[in-house]
């Protein structure tokens, strides 16, 4: 799991941020961890990211890097039903399509193991008082977090 944490590292320099960046209460992060160890069941690292979206530009692609690959992120909005999509790509190959963002559920389920295992990304708010994800909450309270699961 060392090869994973450097992996992730690598991301900061990709444009995404330390939760301890946007969050500077420590009893705030320490029960986000506590929250997200239970909801997943596993032993989170010290190390959460939180995924930089630029809400004012969706549609839009990022890319990021996780784990070995660099991979294309593209970010939707469906006006119908006010849902954010995301699709996963590699080397312009689909790997996952139209992703819809459910608060805290982890995202490429059917993927991530093989493409990026040892991480996950997740919807979540940083506080814990959102219970959905939404035009008016989505990178204001609610942020995707990239966890990385600890050696166990």
């Amino acid at each position: 799991m060392d090869d994973v944490w450097t992996q992730v590292k690598s991301v900061e320099d990709k444009g995404f941020k330390q939760l301890q960046e946007l969050v500077a209460d420590e009893n705030t992060i320490e029960a986000l961890v506590e929250r997200m160890e239970l909801l997943i069941g596993y032993k989170l690292s010290d190390s959460i990211f939180v995924l930089p979206i630029e809400i004012e530009s969706v549609p839009y692609k990022i890319q990021i890097r996780l784990g070995v690959n660099t991979y294309e992120l593209e970010v939707h909005f469906n006006p119908s039903d006010e849902t954010f999509t995301l699709d996963l790509l590699k080397s312009g190959v689909a790997l996952a399509y139209g992703e819809k963002l459910i608060y805290n559920r982890i995202l490429f389920e059917a993927v991530r193991d093989q493409e990026f295992p040892g991480i996950l990304i997740i919807p979540t708010d940083l506080s814990g008082v959102e219970t959905h994800v939404l035009p008016s909450n989505f990178t204001s309270s609610v942020h995707l977090l990239v966890l990385v699961i600890a050696d166990g």
